[in-house]
This record gives structure tokens, C-alpha cells and sequence, in this order.
């Protein structure tokens, strides 16, 4: 049976404890990587490549609500489909936002040795037209989810159960989890790869007092940074 002695390589220099130096697809790494496979007599080399922005895997995408929004909450058309308008926009203010987040996630790490990030947001009571998971089945006909006055979203590897407890202390009753929203954000060079990085969506209904809402949010602040 053959033998093929296979390499692998990547789009920028990035790994899992120090983030990129450049863009997410930087040309001369790559090509400086590619050439040093092929000096040194690999066979093949495996890329392992990931997006450094939105893709098509997010969900919003289905109702024009990703990274440039083409429509509203309402599903009015706000925007065209305009392929090299949406790169101009990420370009000019997704990437240096992305880029911002992960450096000072880097920061954090560096100097205690982990990072909590808190997504804030807030929700509306009834639900918008644009909403995806509206619907719960519950036998026949189904009903609305839940619209809890605080929604936790969470994440399987980035969002530690102390954190949960930490949110549901600082909140108290009516937290769900994940409903009627879901996820949380994690830099793409970290997401799955470093647990020393937690987080953690925050929704909060927006008939929620403002004073309620900031003392609780103050809580669970001082208890992710203990």
C-alpha cells in the first residue's frame, strides 16, 4: 500500500492561545507555508480553514438579518443583495470590531488567565415577525416559546455552569435558558478551542425596569470578574 506523507497548514497564523497577526485569509502565509510543504518533499498538505467572518452558517441569514442586514425586524427590504457592498461593510466595520474583540480577549487571558464575555441585549414581549423559533411544539397545534424576562444564551463548551448560577443569582426569577434566543459569542479563533474563554447572551425583555436590569447586570459583572 502507498504511502503519502501529508502535512497540514493554514489560511493565517493563528492558533489556540495567540490570535492572528493578519487577516483571516492572509495570501503571503500562505503561500510561504505552501512553499516549505513542497521544499521539504510533503506530499499533499491539509488546509485547515475557517472564516474569519459571517458565513452562511448563521441562521439569521434565512430573514436577511446576519452580519449586513438586507431586511428589517419587520422583514422590510432595507438593503440590497449587493455582494461587494456587504464586503465593503464588513470590511469596513464588522472586521475591525471582530478584530478589537479578539484582542482584548488576548489581553484578558494574558493577564489572569481566562475571559468572560457578557452579549447584552434586549427583546420585545411579543414576538417580530423575523423571529425564528417563535413556535414550540406542545402537542397539537403547538404555542409560543417562552419570553422569559431574562433569556440566557448559552453555549455547550464556552459557557460553564457557574456562570448559568451566576446569572440566574444575579436576575432572579423568570431566567430561561436559551428561549426564545440562543448562543453566545466567542471570537472564531477560539470558538470549540479555548474553554479558557467563557461567555455568555444576555437578553432582557424590554419591559423590564432599567434600574432592575442595571443592578443584576452589575452582579453577575463582579461575580464572572471573582
Amino acid at each position: 500500500m502507498p504511502v503519502e506523507f501529508l502535512g497540514i497548514g493554514a489560511t493565517n497564523d493563528g492558533t489556540e492561545t495567540h490570535p492572528r497577526s493578519g487577516p483571516a485569509f492572509d495570501r503571503d502565509y500562505t503561500l510561504a507555508l505552501a512553499r516549505a510543504h513542497e521544499e521539504t518533499g510533503w506530499d499533499r498538505v491539509l488546509t485547515a480553514y475557517s472564516s474569519g467572518s459571517p458565513d452562511e452558517r448563521e441562521e439569521m441569514t434565512a430573514v436577511g438579518m446576519a452580519a449586513v442586514y438586507t431586511h428589517g425586524t419587520r422583514g422590510q427590504r432595507i438593503r440590497a443583495d449587493d455582494p461587494a457592498h456587504r464586503e465593503a461593510l464588513l470590511a469596513a466595520f464588522y472586521a475591525p470590531w471582530a478584530s478589537a474583540v479578539e484582542q482584548a480577549v488576548a489581553g484578558r487571558i494574558a493577564a489572569t488567565g481566562r475571559c468572560v464575555l457578557l452579549d447584552v441585549h434586549s427583546y420585545p414581549r411579543d414576538p417580530l415577525p423575523y423571529e425564528l423559533h417563535v413556535g414550540a411544539a406542545s402537542g397539537a397545534g403547538g404555542r409560543l416559546s417562552l419570553r422569559p424576562r431574562v433569556c440566557l444564551g448559552t453555549d455547550p463548551v464556552h459557557t460553564p455552569p457557574w456562570l448559568v448560577a451566576a446569572a440566574r443569582a444575579a436576575f432572579g426569577d423568570d431566567v430561561a435558558l436559551d428561549t426564545p434566543f440562543s448562543g453566545a459569542y466567542v471570537p472564531l479563533s477560539r470558538y470549540g478551542v479555548d474553554t479558557r474563554v467563557g461567555a455568555l447572551m444576555v437578553e432582557v425583555r424590554r419591559d423590564v425596569p432599567d434600574t432592575d436590569a442595571v443592578a443584576a447586570l452589575a452582579r453577575l459583572v463582579e461575580a464572572a470578574g471573582t
